[in-house]
């Protein structure tokens, strides 16, 4: 997957980590991270926690480092950084992760094109919704529309926490994955002269 050109590959930037399993931490030891981890080095579970320990903004853009910097070591060509579990909203952090994306030549995926309007009602299935959705877009414009494409397998099954019981994610995952997958969907695309871009093909760094 690497060397496929086809793709626009960016970081997912992580500082938490919201579910009871798995767990996980940062790339760079806990030790040089003090304020991002809880006693067992895993990221706190919320952007809340996490914003309750104040944490070091030097710390939270060294953690990003190390990821962009692991990331381009495994051969991937990165082009653009978004949040996961969104912390721009950190007093003053947001102007940092700006002028950390400006110096590693990065598109900031906050910075984005406008959502695909939404549609209020029940559906079915998210594949109906996003159908409707898709019947309010407007020609010539461009939107983002953003997913958590998955499978419902063992794997997938075992994540979860208190909130999301243990199969929910699963479930949803795999719902996002037939959004894109459909055939009423490809058909719609193809009917309507939908065109798939990349953030590269509407934003520069």
């Amino acid at each position: 997957m690497k060397g496929n050109k086809g793709v626009c590959w960016g970081l997912h930037g992580t500082i938490t980590a919201e579910w009871d399993k798995p767990r996980w931490g940062p790339v760079l030891p806990r030790d040089q991270v003090p304020t991002l981890v809880d006693v067992k080095g895993h990221f706190l579970q919320s952007t809340r926690d996490l914003h309750a320990r104040q944490p070091s903004h030097a710390e939270v853009l060294a953690e990003l480092q190390a990821q962009l910097d692991r990331a381009r070591g495994a051969g991937l060509n990165i082009e653009y950084i978004d949040e996961h579990m969104a912390y721009g909203w950190f007093p003053d952090l947001l102007e940092k992760l700006h002028d950390f994306a400006r110096r590693e030549g990065l598109i900031y995926g906050r910075d984005t094109v406008d959502r695909l309007p939404d549609v209020d009602g029940h559906f079915d299935t998210k594949v109906d919704h996003f159908l409707a959705r898709l019947d309010r877009a407007q020609p010539g414009q461009a939107y983002l529309h953003v997913i958590h494409p998955g499978c419902d397998d063992l794997e997938m099954r075992t994540v979860g926490n208190a909130t999301h019981p243990l199969g929910a994610v699963a479930r949803d995952r795999e719902a996002d994955r037939k959004v894109f997958t459909d055939p009423r969907v490809l058909q719609a695309v193809q009917e309507r002269n939908i065109e798939i871009v990349r953030y590269t093909d509407v934003m520069q760094p």
